[in-house]
C-alpha cells in the first residue's frame, strides 16, 4: 500500500490526472493492507477530483468500512451508489452488512 500512495502522489506532482483506475487500485491496496482509514480518505478524495467511482472502487471502500467498523460510512456509500445508479453486488452488500454487524448496528444490517 505505501508504494500505491507514493505513485499517486507522484502523479499529482507531475500534474497527471488521477484516473479512477489508479485510484481504485490504491483504495484496494490500502483496504487489503488493513489501512481502512487511508482507503476511505483516498476514496473520498476521488470524488473531489471528479472521478466517478466504479463498483470495484465502492466494493473496496465497503470492505475497508467493514474492517474499520465504519457502519455509518458504509450506509452512506450505499446511498451514493444508488445516486450513481450503481447496483451493489453480493460482495459489496456483504461488506456493508459486515460493517453494520461489527459495529453492533444489527438493525441496520437487517434492513439491508
Amino acid at each position: 500500500w505505501p508504494w500505491s500512495l507514493h505513485i499517486l502522489r507522484g502523479m499529482g506532482h507531475a500534474r497527471n490526472d488521477l484516473d479512477i483506475f489508479s485510484g481504485s487500485a490504491a483504495v484496494s491496496a490500502c483496504e487489503k493492507s488493513a489501512k481502512w482509514l487511508q482507503a476511505l480518505r483516498l476514496f473520498t478524495s476521488l470524488g473531489h477530483k471528479r472521478s466517478i467511482p466504479t463498483l470495484v472502487t465502492f466494493s473496496a471502500a465497503a470492505s475497508a468500512c467493514e474492517k474499520g467498523t465504519q457502519w455509518s460510512w458504509a450506509l452512506e456509500s450505499l446511498a451514493v451508489m444508488n445516486d450513481a445508479r450503481l447496483v451493489p453486488d453480493a460482495t459489496t452488500c456483504s461488506s456493508i452488512i459486515g460493517a453494520c454487524t461489527n459495529s453492533l448496528q444489527r438493525e441496520h444490517a437487517m434492513d439491508l
